[in-house]
């Protein structure tokens, strides 16, 4: 808790369903919209900002979104920033990496959290950071798949009278989780 102060949590769950609208360009606008509704006074620079747009039916730029939120993070006298599941940010296209240098612009002004499974790209650009693995125990894999057998009604039918196959779904989902 912070109290008398002046913070701001901003976060980003990347999603794979959403990779099309997921675009650098998006998520830093998420991240700045956040910061702007947690502010107590909207600046001149994202009045201006708006104005300039709306009459012409467009959209800020990157580079304008990037601005703005590097202004917006000094509005603050501490910023949170969360990503959640980094990994599933579309990289084919270049998003991935130019989001990852977007947020980087930020530091050191900000507090980062990123999720996101091994993947040697990321790892990388996070070298210097806290690393803490979260891995799932295979017993709460197993309750957790053990619960939904018993409460999803498709699977009920099919499953719950047959504890050979409850076993070998179980036990072929908690092999193939890997901790995840």
């Amino acid at each position: 808790m912070f109290e008398k102060e002046n913070v701001a949590i901003a976060y980003i769950y990347c999603n794979y369903k959403e990779q099309e609208e997921q675009t650098t360009v998006n998520l830093i606008g998420s991240l700045l919209q956040q910061l702007v509704q947690m502010s107590s006074v909207v600046s001149e620079e994202i009045i201006s900002l708006y104005e300039s747009h709306i009459g012409k039916r467009t959209r800020p730029t990157l580079n304008e979104y990037s601005n703005l939120l590097q202004s917006e993070v000094h509005g603050f006298s501490k910023v949170f920033i969360v990503i959640d599941a980094l990994d599933e940010c579309r990289e084919s296209n270049g998003t991935r990496m130019s989001f990852i240098t977007e947020i980087l612009k930020l530091q050191p002004s900000i507090h980062l959290f990123v999720t996101s499974r091994h993947i040697v790209t990321i790892e990388s650009e996070f070298e210097k950071a806290v690393h803490v693995e979260i891995r799932a125990s295979d017993k709460d894999v197993k309750g957790y798949l053990k619960g939904r057998i018993e409460r999803e009604r498709r699977l009920v039918h099919h499953v719950k009278r047959d504890r050979d196959l409850q076993e070998t779904i179980i036990n072929t989902i908690v092999e193939k989780a890997k901790g995840m």
